[in-house]
């Protein structure tokens, strides 16, 4: 008899984790990996994080580490050659890749020799120094690597702090 009221119990367990299980499958969320056609796992650009992530990247809103530029490029190279997408979604992503490898390339880049100063004023951002300065803001990180000793966090720049400008 007490065994009874257990299996009963379990099986009403298991079966209002499945029911809850289906209503979570219903809200129309995205998954966050994509199993390609040969059983592996791809990582998937449209899941709202990532979504918001690469939009973050790609408009300078974030400054990303030179890391997290590789592994985002790494995995936006995977889901383009993996997934498939509306030619719509498609050219955004390849738009958003070539922003990611320009920004890689600029990590990459030596400042020649010379330069100027700058002083950030309060609203300043790497990017927008950046742009205003060398006409394209993704070229942010040939400011910042020229400037390591003094920029702790690229997200992260205070009024006061004088930076060098290296000529391109």
């Amino acid at each position: 008899m007490k065994w009874d009221r257990v299996i009963r119990a379990s099986a009403i367990i298991v079966l209002l984790a499945i029911a809850v299980g289906v209503a979570a499958a219903g809200t129309g969320e995205k998954k966050e990996e994509v199993y390609g056609n040969r059983g592996y796992i791809v990582w998937n650009p449209d899941v709202p994080k990532y979504k918001r992530f690469i939009q973050e990247v790609t408009t300078g809103e974030r400054l990303a580490t030179k890391g997290e530029l590789t592994d985002l490029e790494k995995k936006l190279s995977e889901a383009l050659d993996k997934l498939e997408f509306s030619e719509e979604r498609r050219a955004e992503l390849e738009a958003e890749l070539a922003s990611v490898r320009a920004q890689l390339a600029a990590y990459g880049q030596e400042p020649a020799a010379g330069g100027t100063t700058y002083t950030v004023v309060k609203g300043d951002c790497l990017w927008n120094i950046a742009k205003t300065l060398y006409g394209n803001p993704l070229k942010w990180p040939v400011i910042y690597n020229a400037n390591t000793d003094k920029i702790r966090n690229p997200n992260r720049i205070y009024p006061g702090q004088v930076f060098v400008i290296p000529a391109l």
